[in-house]
């Protein structure tokens, strides 16, 4: 499963597979319950192929735009190929430890961005 967090930059890596080339890749998350879709592309493998890498690695950016959170299929493809379907999960959350000895309670846990 992947994982994807909203409001930053993420990055996703796949096994290279023997067909792949050097041209711009597309991503698109599929909600699982409600069918949203949400499409990346223009994507390259930070790598460069590096022929010494058995996977390339895509930067995902999605400081710009909220997804709603929940279960993705995610499908990466090209203009002539699809090369994988994965399930992944989308936090629209963040955990916000306390750790402060002044608070009443120090080891409580946050959950904000809802």
């Amino acid at each position: 499963m992947k994982l994807i967090l909203n409001g930053q930059t993420n990055e996703l890596s796949f096994v290279k597979a023997p067909a792949m080339s050097d041209i711009p890749f597309t991503i698109k998350l599929t909600k699982i319950v409600g069918g949203q879709e949400y499409v990346f592309d223009n994507l390259y493998d930070k790598y460069e192929f590096d022929i010494a890498k058995d996977f390339i690695g895509i930067d995902l950016n999605i400081e710009s735009q909220e997804i709603a959170g929940g279960e993705y299929k995610l499908e990466i493809y090209d203009d002539f190929r699809t090369y994988g379907k994965y399930v992944c999960l989308v936090e629209d959350y963040t955990f916000e430890n306390s750790d402060s000895n002044e608070e009443l309670f120090t080891t409580t846990v946050k959950i904000s961005n809802l």
